[in-house]
This record gives C-alpha cells, structure tokens and sequence, in this order.
C-alpha cells in the first residue's frame, strides 16, 4: 500500500491569497507539510490530492495564478519529490483547459502522467483511487467533514466501519439480511457507484411478522441513510434491486451497525 488513506482535510482559498505570492506559497507550503506528517514513509509514502475548481470563472486564471503555479510546481519538485501517486482537478471548466496547457512545460513528464483533469463527471475516477470510506460525501464516498446536514446522526461505530463492495447484476437484486438479538437500533448507509437503483426494506421478527421500514423506491448515487428501531429480535432485510436494468450493473457501497438497547 503506498497512498495515503487518512481521513480527508480541507483548505479554501481566497483570490486575494493567489494575489500575494509569498502569502499563497506560505500558505501552500503548511498545506503539503500537514500532509506529509500524516505518512509513516513505510507502509504509506504517497497521497492523493483533490483540487476543486466549483464556482472557478473564466477568468480566474490570470497573470498572478499563473506565477503562483509555476512557483508552486518548482518548490514542490525541489523539496518534495515522489510524494504525489494521484492529482485530481475535478469541476474544471473547460475554458481555462489553457491553463494546463500553459503549466505543461514546468511540471516533469513522470508527474504530469499523474495528473487527471475532470469536469463534472468523477466519482468513478475518485472512487478507483480513493477507498468510499475516506472520500467525502461531497464527492461520493462516505466520508463525513463535519459540516453536512444529514436526516439520520449516524453512530460512531458506523463510521469507522469499512464498507462492503457488492456488484448487483442487471435484472437480478441483493438482500443484505442483518440479524437483530435484541430490541435495538439498526443504521445503515450507502452510495452507489452510478446510475440509480431501488430500494426496499423490511423487518421480519421472531413470529415471523413483516413490518415494512422503507417501501420500495428509486435512489441515485448519491449517499442514502437510514435507521429503524427494531423492537424485538428478528432480520432486517435491506434491499438493492436491479430488475428493471436490461445491461447496467450496478455496484453499491453499504454498511450497517446495530445498536442494541
């Protein structure tokens, strides 16, 4: 294993930043040493960057961003050297592709190979590199900042959990059974890689009594949370299907924990 899988950090930057060179590479430069303080250099000893470009104009790039990368790809080349494995530009509008091609010439060859300039489109690219627990919700994984709204306060345990990976054929559906000991509360999550799919679930006792948690309904790939306090011992059934999909299959990233009262 040799990229990093810690928990996402996040920094904003203001244009005011970009326009005091020495103050955006102050700041650029704490940015890559908090990052490398979270590698032990032997079982992790490269990370993956995110660079997000949403509500970047046209015109954002300008004669001060421009020195501001040159200098910044110079430093980074200097001091730091075979730390990046991954570089993602997501939401990258196209009409500032120029501005890749204008950095070009100052980046080596080896580390432009790494670099992947996205649109609007790249979870998928993200979720290759990126493991769904460590990406954040924002870009499709499961990943919480601390800064989202969700309906369901999902509990610790859940969340250090490592999801599960379950591809579900087109025309076919997945039940995942969770068997409940007792009364307790049951969470769970999940985000799909694309596309959409349905989704059901119920809960089955001891008497073999049907209670039915969430009708059937069409989700997309966005996250999808949910809770059920099960008043008895019995099996919640959650339930992904695909049958209505003549080609695509879909793959989802579920887990659960039961919280017993």
């Amino acid at each position: 294993m040799d990229l990093t899988v810690f928990p996402p950090f996040f920094f904003s930057l203001s244009v005011a930043v970009v326009a005091d060179l020495g103050k955006f590479l102050h700041w650029r430069v704490k940015l890559m040493e908090i990052g490398t303080q979270l590698l032990n250099m032997t079982t992790v000893n490269t990370m993956v960057q995110i660079h997000d470009y949403e509500g970047v104009s046209m015109f954002s790039s300008n004669d001060a961003t421009k020195a501001a990368a040159k200098e910044t790809v110079k430093i980074f080349g200097d001091h730091y050297p075979e730390l990046l494995s991954r570089k993602f530009f997501i939401n990258v509008p196209w009409v500032l592709s120029g501005f890749y091609t204008f950095m070009l010439p100052f980046i080596p060859a080896r580390t432009a190979k790494k670099f992947v300039v996205c649109s609007s489109s790249y979870k998928e690219e993200l979720l290759a590199v990126i493991p769904a627990e460590n990406l954040p919700i924002k870009y499709g994984g499961l990943s919480r900042m601390g800064n989202e709204t969700l309906p369901v306060e999902a509990p610790k345990i859940l969340l250090e959990m490592i999801p599960l990976k379950t591809t579900v054929a087109s025309r076919t559906f997945f039940a995942s059974e969770i068997k409940v000991e007792q009364a307790a509360t049951v969470f769970w999550e999940f985000v799909l890689l694309a596309d959409d799919i349905e989704f059901a679930c119920n809960f089955v006792d001891a008497e073999g009594k049907l209670t039915n948690v969430e009708t059937v309904k069409k989700v997309g790939a966005n996250l999808t949370i949910g809770k059920f306090d099960a008043p008895s011992a019995g099996t919640l059934k959650l339930i992904w299907d695909n049958g209505y999909s003549i080609f695509t299959s879909k793959t989802v990233f579920h887990r659960h924990s039961v919280v017993p009262k």
